[in-house]
């Protein structure tokens, strides 16, 4: 069977699971039942399965929500059927799935990245809005996916099952990474931390709509795709009392209030995009 007739056939199976990971957008190191979904969906493929620390450097992380709202994550995970014994693989948001077959025949070793992260955003409820209008909108208040990851998900759990079908006539290893918490630039670095990019041949990631193109156009590319590093900075001072000595103290609000105007005064623009900052 040829590969179009291979993804023809599958179509509507891939759209299904596109559907439902929308359904349960999950923030950055909160994607519990994200996880779950797509380990279960990999099941039996012939792929050796890392989850939890086994697949992020847990200590690499940024932006890790408090111990609350993990814990809220975690307790909605449990009411959407998640085992406890993956929860407690997952426990304080070490999320995502590196999912790696080797054929067993000599050949390149390509890694494909795919995020799986939603966005905190409330999601439409009128029939401009096909989820809504078809019902698969988010179930979970305030959250959604805003940014296609879930067509990202789907589309990499579309590649797994055709490298298992397919295995038979490939050669080489395939390493997929399904990267939490990509919103905000966070998660890729705990997975590139891990080592999973070690000895990569090929690299291959990609994104849902990045650029206005007509429907079905894919556009390929190694030069012109965003890269970010993200860094948490705290600014420290001494006290001093206002009126008595304020020469002896320093103002650590004035001086972050400083670096945010003077990170800020670097130019940007979409055009030319060396010097992209942000600062939130």
């Amino acid at each position: 069977m040829r590969s179009h007739e291979w993804v023809e056939q599958n179509e509507e199976r891939f759209v299904s699971w596109r559907r439902e990971f929308h359904q349960v957008p999950e923030v950055g190191w909160t994607e519990f039942v994200t996880t779950a979904k797509i380990v279960e969906k990999l099941e039996g493929k012939g792929f050796l399965l890392h989850i939890g620390e086994d697949a992020i450097a847990a200590d690499e992380r940024l932006g890790v929500p408090d111990q609350e709202e993990l814990d809220e994550a975690m307790l909605r995970a449990k009411e959407y059927g998640v085992p406890t014994a993956l929860l407690d693989k997952m426990k304080n948001g070490t999320t995502g799935v590196v999912a790696r077959l080797d054929t067993g025949r000599a050949g390149a070793h390509t890694v494909l990245r795919f995020d799986i992260d939603g966005l905190p955003i409330k999601e439409a409820t009128d029939d401009n809005h096909l989820p809504f209008k078809e019902s698969f909108q988010s179930t979970i208040a305030g959250n959604m996916h805003a940014c296609g990851h879930d067509g990202h998900t789907a589309i990499g759990l579309a590649v797994a099952h055709y490298i298992s079908h397919h295995q038979d006539e490939l050669t080489g290893t395939f390493t997929l990474l399904f990267q939490p918490a990509e919103e905000g630039s966070r998660g890729a670095k705990t997975m590139a931390a891990k080592g999973w990019l070690t000895g990569a041949d090929y690299f291959l990631s990609g994104h849902i709509g990045i650029q206005d193109r007509e429907i079905g156009q894919v556009a390929a590319t190694t030069t012109g795709f965003l890269a970010t590093t993200k860094f948490d900075l705290a600014f420290t001072g001494k006290a001093a009392h206002a009126g008595a000595y304020p020469e002896t103290g320093k103002n650590a609000m004035i001086a972050a209030s400083a670096f945010v105007q003077n990170a800020l005064a670097i130019p940007r623009h979409s055009e030319e995009q060396h010097a992209l900052i942000s600062v939130r």
